[in-house]
């Protein structure tokens, strides 16, 4: 039976202290990295408190710009309110003046014959003022109200309602032709896109008056498969490239007649409907507007995605109502 070799103790030592000296050279590797994990942890956290302070800032500037936005909206908002008051005043007070003068000239002479034949006209001029202020009031009310909107409903019949009610009280010579194959229900508020039917009819019936073309309002699903669509076109003079750019301005029309606020309450409640609205207009061809609604479904992602706050901006017919 062989035996072991004889164990060689200062080799057996100094290998030993080799293996400390690598160890203790690893602790110290340990130890260094360590303290850099530290330092790269300490300027992280740096960042991140920096990152804090500039997101708050960020939101804190944001917020301000929202504050002034809507300052400048309600500026812009009230100025027009003011200029557009200001015309059909200005009618009452000098109709009122020359009633005035016929009336004290009457009872100085005891002819009332020149107050009788004027009576008519301007008591005309005075209603027709009064009317437009009256609905420039009723515009701006329907402007600012909000509704909550949790109603799934079919479209077609919303819209076909719409067009009846339009023809019933207007009797436009200009015919409203209709092709509603709009399948699937919808997120919808039943009088506010009544609304919209009726102010783009409206608009497109006075944007075709002299064609004398008819006006289209269709829907139909949307291609994509996301919701249904409401088309309303007409086929007359168009807009220009200016008239699109401001048609949903407060405020801002290009009828001698017209309030300025009919299609920005259609962008409004196109928003509240999480919807969209485009418009593609050519002169001479005609101006088509187009509005998809979005499935229940995707109405939901959409508002969950949506901001909790921010700036609500004020963002296209010929004749802009």
């Amino acid at each position: 039976m062989m035996s072991d070799p004889p164990l060689d103790l200062p080799q057996a030592l100094a290998s030993l202290e080799r293996k400390q000296a690598e160890i203790n050279a690893m602790a110290n590797d340990i130890d260094s990295l360590n303290r850099e994990i530290e330092a790269t942890h300490r300027g992280l956290m740096a960042i991140h408190q920096d990152l804090e302070v500039r997101g708050i800032e960020l939101e804190n500037a944001r917020r301000h710009l929202a504050a002034s936005e809507k300052l400048a909206a309600l500026g812009s908002l009230v100025s027009g309110v003011a200029h557009e008051v200001r015309t059909p005043l200005t009618i009452i007070a000098t109709n009122l003046h020359v009633l005035g003068r016929y009336a004290a000239k009457g009872t100085q002479t005891g002819d009332y014959a020149r107050l009788a034949e004027c009576l008519p006209y301007v008591t005309g001029e005075i209603d027709s003022a009064i009317d437009r202020v009256q609905g420039l009031v009723k515009g701006l009310s329907r402007f600012t109200r909000v509704r909550s909107i949790s109603n799934e409903c079919l479209l077609d019949p919303i819209v076909r309602e719409a067009v009846d009610l339009y023809d019933a009280v207007n009797r436009s010579h200009t015919r409203v032709v209709v092709d509603l194959r709009a399948p699937d229900p919808v997120v919808l508020d039943k009088s506010q896109v009544q609304q919209i039917v009726i102010n783009l009819i409206e608009n497109a019936v006075q944007a075709s008056r002299a064609s004398d073309r008819p006006v289209s309002v269709r829907t139909y699903a949307d291609p994509e498969g996301v919701g249904v669509v409401l088309e309303v076109a007409d086929r007359g003079s168009g807009m220009t490239t200016q008239t699109q750019a401001q048609m949903f301005e407060p405020l801002y029309t290009t009828k001698v007649d017209g309030t300025g606020v009919g299609l920005t309450i259609v962008q409004r409640i196109v928003r509240e409907h999480d919807a969209t609205i485009q418009c593609h207009s050519e002169i001479g061809v005609g101006t088509t507007f187009t509005i998809h609604f979005p499935a229940p479904r995707s109405r939901e992602v959409v508002q969950r995605a949506r901001p909790k706050a921010g700036a609500a901006g004020l963002a296209g017919h010929e004749s802009a109502a």
